[in-house]
């Protein structure tokens, strides 16, 4: 373990990077200053490398992270937000892990074993994520069977007030499953109750319509 900060981070972050050849996972509250992280993103993508990278929800609100998911992600970049992101850290080559903040306070990890940890923490959340930019999803339609990711057609339902049985009607569940899917969905977006899911919802901008501000409304 090598814990470096200021310039010498800096270098070790390009270094690391620099010899990156497959995979580029990285874990954020948001991203860093947008010019530099688009530019390392754009890098790495022009090599071939396949980026992943999960922000918490709240970073889905600004227009400038907003303009930098659509830029990284039109050149071939993933981006997928949570409610909760346990610590900053990178998974390069699932051999290496850059932990805190690349522009500052850096620790380089090189012990499998927690390295493996990471890579499992990051799948984890990432199958939990939804898109950045959100994907616009259409009513969804009885006679068509049921979407791969049934969350954003669940919440738009809940949102509209829909039952649990007429959830499950339109995806073409059974209740069980649709009930399953809806804990899921409530809990991935923080939320105890319906309306709270709807509000976070609209705040955070799941649906693909612009993020609410915390303020409006005055919903909390």
């Amino acid at each position: 373990m090598e814990i470096l900060a200021g310039p010498k981070a800096e270098q070790l972050v390009h270094d690391v990077l620099a010899g990156c050849t497959k995979e580029f996972l990285v874990a954020r509250s948001a991203p860093e200053p947008m010019e530099g992280a688009a530019h390392r993103v754009t890098d790495l993508l022009q090599r071939g490398i396949d980026v992943r990278a999960l922000f918490h929800h709240t970073a889905r609100t600004p227009p400038a992270v907003r303009d930098y998911a659509r830029t990284v992600t039109e050149r071939g970049a993933r981006l997928r937000t949570v409610q909760c992101v346990p610590g900053e850290f990178a998974v390069v080559d699932r051999r290496l892990v850059l932990l805190g903040h690349m522009s500052g306070s850096t620790c380089l990890i090189s012990e499998q074993s927690i390295v493996d940890h990471f890579t499992r923490v990051f799948e984890h959340l990432w199958e939990g994520g939804w898109a950045l930019p959100a994907v616009i999803t259409r009513h969804p339609d009885p006679a068509r069977p049921a979407e791969a990711d049934p969350k954003p057609a669940i919440l738009r339902l809940l949102s509209e007030g829909a039952t649990d049985e007429q959830v499950a009607r339109a995806l073409g569940l059974s209740l069980r499953t649709c009930r399953r899917h809806i804990a899921d969905v409530m809990s991935q977006v923080g939320a105890v109750g319906r309306f709270q899911a709807g509000v976070r919802t609209a705040r955070y901008g799941l649906l693909g319509m612009p993020p609410v501000p915390d303020d409006a409304g005055g919903a909390k």
